[in-house]
């Protein structure tokens, strides 16, 4: 079996790709695209030769993208964050859940994101899921799922 290449090498790559196709585009469609883009690495999983990635793993990548960046325009967000683990979890096997949420304080609305794992595990360094009410779940493969359903409706 080879050796699965360090995603800690081309993730920060993939996270500024995903926050710039989120700045610049329609949520939902960027969620699409990205979920059919890597639809067949997510079916192929079992025929190619790649390690799974651990819990732990998991969690230490999402340290990583958390980590402060320099103010430079170019700072990070729970959303962007949270769309490149799952895309990464995607396209190794795992259909990880998007979570949306959001509270209200003193007038003001406080939303955040994170990833939950088919097992419940929520992958979240900030930990500022506690307390939000759940708003929105999306997965990959629902996504890729209604486009299909979209295309073979539109004939």
């Amino acid at each position: 079996m080879r050796r699965n290449i360090d995603i800690l090498t081309y993730a920060p790559i993939l996270h500024s790709l995903i926050r710039n196709m989120l700045l610049s585009a329609n949520f939902e469609i960027v969620h699409r695209n990205i979920a059919c883009n890597l639809f067949p690495c997510y079916e192929s999983i079992s025929l190619r030769s790649v390690l799974p990635l651990t819990e732990e793993y998991i969690h230490t990548l999402a340290d990583y993208l958390y980590q402060d960046i320099p103010d430079d325009g170019g700072c990070s967000s729970c959303v962007s964050i949270s769309v490149t683990l799952q895309a990464l979890l995607f396209a190794n096997g795992v259909d990880a859940e998007l979570i949306i949420g959001a509270t209200k304080s003193d007038d003001k609305l406080f939303s955040h994101a994170w990833v939950r794992l088919p097992n419940g595990t929520d992958i979240d360094p900030s930990h500022e899921r506690i307390g939000k009410t759940v708003l929105q779940r999306k997965t990959m493969l629902s996504a890729v799922c209604d486009w299909a359903e979209k295309v073979c409706e539109s004939g």
